[in-house]
C-alpha cells in the first residue's frame, strides 16, 4: 500500500508520511536545517506511450527511477507519484545551495539517452522545488508549492528547475479565480457575441 507496484520505490502516501516525520520530529527549521522538496516530471513522456507504446514507457519509468536512486544521496527520500512524477525530499543546512545541488542531481540523471527496447531515447525533466520551513511547514503545503514550481518550469519551456516563489501561488490563485468566475457567468448567462 505504500510501494508504486511498477518502480518498486515509495509512493505518494508514504512521502507524505515522511515529509510530514520530518517536518514533525526533526531539526528542519531549528538549527538552521532545511528540507528541500522536489518535483520531477518527464518531458513529453505521452509521446513516448504514444509513439513507442505503454511497455516502452514502462521500461523508461523502471529506468528513470534507477538512474534517479544512483544519483542521489543514501539519506534522499524518493518516490513514485504516478505516471512520469517523482518526488525528492532531502535534507540540507544551506537552503539554497542544497537546492542547486539537489537539481544538478535529478538533472544529471537525464543526461545520457536510456537504452529502451534497442533504442536510445534521450528524455529530459522539469523540476520545481520548494523548502521548508520556508515554502511551508506541513507535507501538503511543501508538496503544493514544488508542484506549482513544477508547472512554472513547464511553462518556461521544460528541462529546467525552479524554485518556488510567493509570486507564484498568487498567480495560480488569480488565473484559479478568473476561471470559476468565467464559470460562473457562462451558468448565468452573462458571456454575449458581439
Amino acid at each position: 500500500a505504500k510501494h508504486d507496484a511498477l518502480s518498486g520505490l515509495p509512493n505518494r502516501q508514504n512521502m507524505v508520511e515522511k515529509v510530514d516525520e520530518w517536518l514533525s520530529e526533526s531539526e528542519v527549521g531549528r538549527s538552521g536545517q532545511h528540507a528541500v522538496a522536489a518535483y520531477v516530471d518527464i518531458d513529453r513522456f505521452k509521446d513516448i506511450n504514444d509513439t513507442l507504446g505503454h511497455e516502452a514507457g514502462d521500461t523508461l519509468i523502471k529506468a528513470v527511477a534507477k538512474r534517479l536512486r544512483a544519483r542521489l544521496r543514501a539519506d534522499d527520500f524518493l518516490a513514485r507519484f504516478g505516471g512520469d512524477e517523482f518526488a525528492v525530499i532531502c535534507q540540507t543546512a544551506d537552503a539554497e545551495a542544497g537546492s542547486a545541488r539537489l537539481a544538478e542531481r535529478i538533472a544529471r540523471s537525464f543526461e545520457d539517452p536510456f537504452a529502451i527496447n534497442g533504442q536510445n531515447i534521450s528524455v529530459s525533466a522539469s523540476v520545481g522545488l520548494a523548502i521548508a520551513p520556508e515554502h511551508g511547514d506541513t507535507a501538503d503545503q511543501l508538496m503544493r508549492h514544488a508542484d506549482i514550481a513544477l508547472y512554472e518550469a513547464k511553462k518556461q519551456g521544460r528541462d529546467r528547475a525552479v524554485a518556488f516563489s510567493a509570486e507564484m501561488a498568487q498567480e495560480v490563485e488569480l488565473r484559479r479565480a478568473i476561471e470559476l468566475d468565467l464559470r460562473d457567468a457562462i451558468d448565468r448567462g452573462e458571456l454575449r457575441l458581439l
